[in-house]
């Protein structure tokens, strides 16, 4: 299949399994399950193409898995910002690339991802950025607010994540207790998956978290490199 575009305006769930797709400035995706899930192809979203070039790229999602973008194929590219995602259910991560081979490049700036699910029971939190089962992610600009116990803003898990110029915060005044256990909102991990360690580097940024069990940096059997990065906690067992 050709290269097609998508907007301006509101429009339906993306789906891609094929091709290219290209989502141009001043679309708005609101969904209960993901706004854009791609099986297959190149997804990219550019706010420098269409009749509403420059304006912002909005997808909006608030039941518990809608992620605002999930790849299990093909490649993801975010081009031009301002890119704005916000989730409101549990297990929703603004990005989430999951399988061996798929790439997520986010390197123009103006990405925006706001999550506010909590863990709740056996679900776990909101993630903003999650790379699992060998994945790579790269992101240049970003800014990542995460409210919810049991919530991480970027999350290695068995994938890669690099960061630049990315500002983390994440917040739960009230924490989830299990048993004897506190889960507050973490900033950025790395997590073995299955045998397979995760790698974090981040340069330039910040990572802020509030509220008790607010760990801001956290690697498992995993490698994270920071540079230059500011870091502020502000609770207990933080």
């Amino acid at each position: 299949a050709g290269a097609q575009t998508v907007g301006p305006g509101p429009v339906a769930p993306i789906t891609l399994s094929t091709g290219t797709l290209s989502v141009v400035g001043g679309t708005s995706v609101t969904s209960t399950g993901a706004a854009a899930r791609t099986t297959g192809g190149a997804l990219t979203l550019d706010t420098s193409l269409g009749a509403q070039a420059g304006a912002a790229i909005t997808l909006t999602t608030s039941g518990g898995g809608g992620h605002g973008i999930y790849l299990t194929g093909g490649s993801l590219s975010i081009l031009n910002g301002p890119i704005r995602i916000t989730t409101a259910g549990v297990e929703a991560s603004g990005i989430w690339v999951q399988n061996a081979g798929v790439t997520a490049t986010a390197l123009a700036g103006g990405l925006d991802i706001r999550t506010t699910g909590a863990m709740s029971g056996a679900a776990v939190g909101s993630y903003g950025l999650l790379a699992s089962n060998s994945t790579t992610m790269r992101v240049d600009g970003a800014t990542i607010l995460i409210d919810g116990a049991g919530s991480t803003g970027p999350y290695a898990y068995g994938g890669n994540i690099s960061l630049a110029h990315v500002s983390v915060r994440t917040t739960a005044i009230n924490p989830l207790m299990i048993g004897t256990t506190s889960y507050g909102a973490y900033g950025v991990v790395a997590n073995l998956q299955s045998g397979v360690r995760a790698t974090v580097s981040m340069t330039d940024g910040s990572i802020d978290t509030a509220g008790t069990s607010g760990i801001a940096a956290y690697a498992n059997n995993s490698d994270m490199t920071l540079a230059r990065v500011n870091v502020t906690t502000l609770g207990s067992k933080a």
